[in-house]
Parts: structure tokens; C-alpha cells; sequence
């Protein structure tokens, strides 16, 4: 079986890009997802990490805070009216947007072990939404239009973070966490957060879901 496409920080760029540039010009939203479509590995969160940071920044431009927030009470009704959700969609638009929120606030949000249990492959799109609805709503706030906004996000400094996924994959051959061999295969998605100072890695943090390996091992 072919090794599936990671993503790249070129990747990452071009999400971005396409992203702002589509809502710069009042693109379709569901033509911003055909278009990013391409980027999303199967079974994997990217761009959807890309789109949660902007997001944040958009937050950070229109100096929204804990003294002055943004109020999510209506967001989607007001800045996302094109899309419509039903049953778990809320709950699954509502996860993207208190992520968003929570790297606004400093807080790097467990991707893996969240969508893990959405047991569906498109967890990019409602962060798409998410940064969707977040930009339009700081325009507002700030009283200019979107395409302001997204020409204004574009020319902001880097983020200084990357971000991969890949897959933990090997064979249980000695004792671990008290498990005594098993000889099983094991396949674990994980993901590891980069900050980046000087194009240089200055820090990272991995997220990987340990019950989820041991579930493999003792199942």
C-alpha cells in the first residue's frame, strides 16, 4: 500500500492563501472546499489545524479579549448563513469554533483525541467554517469590509508554528505500560505541533492518544 501524502509547510501556505484570497473576492464558501480539497490527506485533521490558527488570528486583529469578546451567541446565523447544520453538525461546527477560541486564549486543543470519536473524515471542513465565520465576524467588529479584513490577516507575520500527522506503526515485542508481549501490530495517528523561530524548530508538542495504543494492545 502506497504511503499516504503528508502535509507540507508549502501546504500549509497554500490553505491559507486560498483561504483569505477566496474570502477577500466573496467566493462560494463550498467553492473554497472543492478547491482545498486536494490539500486533505484521508484520515487526517490537515488543513484544518491552518484554518483554526487563522481563525486566532483573526481574533488577535480585531483585539477581541476577555475584557472585550467576541460574542459567539448567533455566529453561524450571522456569519455563516450558507451553511446549515443538523443534530452532531452543531456540535461538530460549535467543537471548531471553541478550538479556535481556546488558541486565541493561548490553549493548543487535542485534535486527535477529540475527532477521534467523530468517526467521519472531515473535521477540516468545520474549521473551514469556523475561520470562515471568524474572519467575517472581526470585520464586522472592526467596522470594515471582509476584504480588508483578509488583505489585513494576509500581511500579518507568520504564526510560527507548523504542524504534521503521521502514524506510530509497529509490532509489540517487549513489555510496555505493564502489557507483556503480544506480538500485535499496532497503528496509532498522533500529531506534533511546531514553533518555529528563525525557520529553525524552537519547541514542539506531541499529541498522542495512549489509550488508543493500549486499546490495540490489550484488546
Amino acid at each position: 500500500m502506497p504511503a499516504r501524502k503528508r502535509p507540507t509547510p508549502e501546504d500549509t501556505a497554500v490553505a491559507r492563501r486560498v483561504l483569505l484570497d477566496g474570502l477577500a473576492r466573496d467566493a462560494d464558501i463550498f467553492e473554497l472546499v472543492s478547491k482545498l480539497a486536494p490539500l486533505h490527506p484521508r484520515d487526517n485533521t490537515f488543513p484544518g489545524e491552518v484554518f483554526l490558527h487563522v481563525a486566532a488570528d483573526a481574533l488577535n486583529w480585531c483585539e477581541a479579549s476577555q475584557a472585550d469578546p467576541l460574542p459567539l451567541e448567533g455566529l453561524r446565523e450571522r456569519f455563516l448563513r450558507e451553511c446549515t447544520f443538523r443534530g452532531r453538525e452543531n456540535k461538530k461546527f460549535q467543537y471548531a469554533v471553541l478550538a479556535a477560541a481556546a488558541l486565541h486564549g493561548g490553549i493548543e486543543p487535542d485534535l486527535l483525541d477529540e475527532v477521534a470519536w467523530w468517526q467521519a473524515d472531515g473535521f477540516w471542513q468545520y474549521a473551514l467554517f469556523a475561520a470562515v465565520a471568524f474572519i467575517r465576524a472581526a470585520a464586522s467588529r472592526a467596522g470594515v469590509p471582509v476584504r480588508q479584513a483578509c488583505q489585513d490577516l494576509a500581511r500579518r507575520p507568520d504564526t510560527g508554528k507548523a504542524a504534521i500527522e503521521a502514524d506510530f506503526a509497529g509490532t509489540h515485542t517487549g513489555e510496555f505500560a505493564g502489557i507483556q508481549p503480544t506480538g500485535r501490530e499496532v497503528r496509532v495517528p498522533y500529531s506534533v505541533i511546531y514553533d518555529l523561530r528563525d525557520d529553525q524548530i524552537s519547541a514542539l508538542r506531541i499529541y498522542f492518544p495512549m489509550s488508543l495504543l493500549i486499546e490495540q494492545l490489550t484488546s
